[in-house]
């Protein structure tokens, strides 16, 4: 009989085989542990939201965009009786992106009629007198404005002036640029449209748009990739302004906190106001341009205000992708973007059907970018920084927003340029020459304030500002002050001194001598003052100067602006000084300005970014000479004009008579040079080569033309011959020094101090008459000066 065996229970099975207490403690302990992990976890990410809150609160209300400082040219004033033409008006309108258009309905637009312009005018919170916008007419007579009158409101106007041309900016050490708008300076329009396309239930949610994120998550599910991320205008803020542009999903749960605190924080018009401003929408080469009102004016050359709704459109479109939908670079892209948007408003009631239609037909009508570089001068910008540097610190300048006001007028600028080229090209067409360069620069000789300056023949040229930086000899300009030292002592010197013209040789101390010639190489003898410097003769200059004393005259050179490092030889006599054009310039508004130097500046006014004036560069003088010295030498001065080295000024303007004016070449004509004024306009003109090489031209045929073509466009007028106190007007035989009778017609009528012993002749003792050079003009001269 078989005994059957019993198998023993199985191992494993008694183990899973527990009794039901133990299972529940199990389950009870996991849930301890899995609620005391979630407890942790939301008391960090509570902590972590915290901290967020409390970094979106400090950075957010104390929030300080790096801003350039903005450089503006001098604004266009007009009233009635200002020397401004229809044309020049225009040219100021078009400078400023104002738009042409047959009547004027909205800021920013001119129309041209026959008799008048009509401008709706931008206005501008100008730090003395803010300017309102409005719309005026100006109309014109031969002479400039006739009538200045609001079109609105019919009455006359006094004065206005125009929004100025902004010229330049100082970059920021971020290299990157914005203009600041206010929520309330945002065209409604635009608010609309904008929102429409980003973020439509933006006035709606509290940060974070719940349906858009569950909808961007669907998306990417089925895409099976990041296709959408479902932000909200909020949360595109918090990105761009506080976190980078990886996409995990920490970095997006961290934008909904942020995004969360700004929305509990601040209201929606601020965030949407910060929004505008940050906003990335395109490069202007290393620089970043921000905002939607820097865009505008970057891309279509007007405020983000005078855009219409197509132009809008581009805008918006690009926040997807400023670099593929560039309306620059990819114009087509570009304007399918555009209508997708100009659809999106369409369909979300922002605009009317008639009204896309026809912004969809519009071309994208772009405007040469006005923020290229530097857009006025590159030399003016460059002495406008030296100026600025000697008063602000570069953080300043690279970050606080300043608003720097110059001197300079940028239709005078523009026009010059073109002039200066044009003449140069000539110069060296006319005499076989290459490589010629030249510097200019153009003040009004009472103010001391820089209207013009060029710093190479290519104005654009940003590099070596030969205006402000290049030191050349300057020769025989140097002369006038060499003759105002002696004429500042009437006891010894008067207009009709005689000097020798006659060989000199000067022995160093180590034994080397120096003997200078006439540029005729010829000798003149004994000759009135005056003549010498008509005539510019080296000799006489020289044995001028040693008989004053080489350290009396190198201490006057020196307090007229010359250097304080001049050397106790005399070729400095004949301008063996190295100098600038700009402080050659500076130190001939001496004789201009009847003895008082006037220190030359770029720069009228400065204010922070929200218009609070922080300095005013006012008017500063130093005398240097007497009045009566500084109109001996200027009536000498006008003499070179019309007899002299400079005679060929006479014949090219005509009309602007009496000038001064004095010629300068350098050793072997390698720098010619020429400085001269009348009422109102002062200009220091230089040509030569960089490599200092020979240019075969003197002061009166090289530096003099460039001097002219500067001067035709900068409108300079006739000087006013009045003597100063201590001066009266005798008519004199020039050669003998003896006073003549006035109504002799020999002789010349010369400016001489009061107290001048002359002898005199009871009769009129004929002289010869000097060989008119321009038949006509030079007896028309005469008149001025009663000859």
């Amino acid at each position: 009989m078989a005994v059957s065996r019993r198998r023993p229970p199985s191992r494993h099975k008694s183990r899973t085989e527990r009794p039901p207490e133990r299972r529940r403690s199990g389950w009870r302990a996991l849930a301890f542990y899995l609620r005391h992990l979630l407890l942790w976890l939301a008391v960090g990410v509570a902590a972590y939201w915290l901290w967020l809150d409390r970094e979106v609160a400090r950075t957010f209300e104390s929030r300080q965009w790096s801003l350039p400082a903005r450089v503006y040219a001098r604004p266009l004033e007009l009233f009635p009786g200002a020397a401004v033409t229809s044309a020049r008006l225009r040219r100021e309108l078009e400078r400023l992106g104002y738009r042409q258009v047959s009547r004027p309905t909205a800021r920013g637009q001119f129309a041209v009629h026959d008799q008048d312009v009509e401008v709706f005018a931008r206005g501008f919170d100008f730090w003395d007198i803010p300017e309102p916008q409005r719309r005026f007419r100006a109309t014109f007579d031969h002479t400039g404005i006739a009538t200045l009158q609001d079109v609105v409101s019919g009455e006359a106007l006094g004065v206005l002036r125009l929004d100025p041309v902004e010229i330049g900016s100082i970059n920021p050490h971020r290299f990157e640029d914005r203009k600041l708008l206010r929520y309330d300076d945002l065209p409604p329009r635009f608010v609309a449209a904008l929102v429409a396309v980003e973020d439509h239930r933006y006035f709606d949610h509290f940060g974070v748009d719940v349906l858009g994120l569950a909808r961007a998550m669907l998306s990417n599910l089925r895409a099976q990739r990041w296709v959408q991320g479902g932000s909200t205008l909020t949360q595109q803020l918090v990105k761009n302004f506080y976190l980078t542009r990886e996409r995990t999903l920490s970095r997006k749960l961290t934008e909904m906190l942020m995004a969360l605190s700004l929305e509990w924080r601040f209201d929606k018009q601020s965030i949407l106001e910060t929004y505008v401003n940050e906003v990335f929408l395109g490069q202007d080469g290393n620089r970043a341009i921000h905002g939607f009102e820097l865009a505008a004016q970057f891309y279509f050359g007007k405020p983000l205000a005078e855009l219409d709704i197509a132009s809008m459109a581009v805008l918006i479109g690009m926040i997807k992708g400023p670099s593929a939908y560039d309306p620059r670079r990819h114009p087509d892209t570009a304007r399918a973007r555009r209508d997708v948007v100009l659809d999106v408003l369409l369909a979300r009631h922002v605009i009317e059907a008639g009204v896309a239609r026809a912004a969809r037909a519009q071309p994208i009508e772009l405007r040469p970018a006005r923020l290229r570089g530097e857009r006025g001068s590159p030399a003016f910008m460059a002495l406008v920084k030296r100026q600025l540097l000697a008063e602000y610190s570069a953080t300043d300048l690279n970050a606080a927003g300043l608003n720097i006001y110059t001197t300079l007028d940028a239709d005078l600028q523009a026009r010059v340029e073109q002039r200066i080229s044009t003449t140069l090209d000539e110069l060296e067409r006319n005499g076989h020459r290459r490589d010629l360069q030249t510097a200019l620069v153009i003040v009004d000789p009472h103010s001391g304030e820089v209207l013009a300056i060029v710093g190479d023949r290519n104005p654009g040229y940003a590099g070596f500002n030969r205006a402000v930086d290049a030191r050349r000899p300057v020769g025989s300009v140097i002369k006038p002050f060499v003759y105002a030292k002696a004429l500042a002592q009437p006891s010894r010197y008067a207009l009709f001194t005689p000097l020798d013209d006659v060989a000199v040789t000067w022995t160093a101390p180590n034994g080397d001598t120096w003997q200078p010639k006439n540029f005729d190489g010829r000798e003149h003898g004994r000759l009135p003052l005056l003549e010498a410097l008509t005539r510019s003769l080296n000799l006489a200059t020289v044995n001028l100067g040693l008989e004053l004393g080489l350290p009396a005259v190198r201490d006057f050179l020196r307090k007229v602006g010359f250097g304080d490092d001049l050397p106790a030889y005399p070729s400095i006599l004949l301008g063996a000084i190295d100098m600038s054009p700009l402080l050659l310039a500076e130190a001939y508004t001496a004789l201009a300005n009847d003895g008082f130097k006037v220190p030359l500046r770029a720069i009228s006014d400065v204010t922070d970014h929200a218009q609070h004036k922080l300095k005013r560069y006012g008017l500063q003088i130093e005398h240097v000479m007497e009045p009566a010295t500084a109109a001996l030498v200027r009536f000498a001065m006008t003499r070179v004009v019309a007899e002299g080295t400079a005679r060929g000024l006479l014949a090219a303007l005509p009309d602007a008579q009496p000038l001064a004016g004095k010629t300068g070449t350098s050793n072997d004509n390698r720098d010619s040079w020429f400085a001269g004024f009348g009422a109102n306009r002062l200009a220091v003109a230089w040509v030569g080569r960089d490599d200092n090489s020979v240019t075969g031209l003197t002061g009166s045929s090289g530096a003099l033309r460039v001097w002219v073509a500067a001067m035709r466009e900068a409108g300079v007028s006739a000087l006013d011959l009045q003597l100063p106190a201590g001066l009266e007007w005798r008519r004199v035989d020039l050669a003998r020094g003896v006073a003549l009778p006035e109504e002799c017609a020999n002789g010349e009528r010369v400016p001489v101090h009061r107290d001048t012993a002359l002898p005199s002749s009871a009769t009129c003792t004929e002289t010869p008459p000097a060989q008119d050079q321009v038949p006509g003009m030079l007896e028309r001269l005469r008149g001025f000066f009663g000859r």
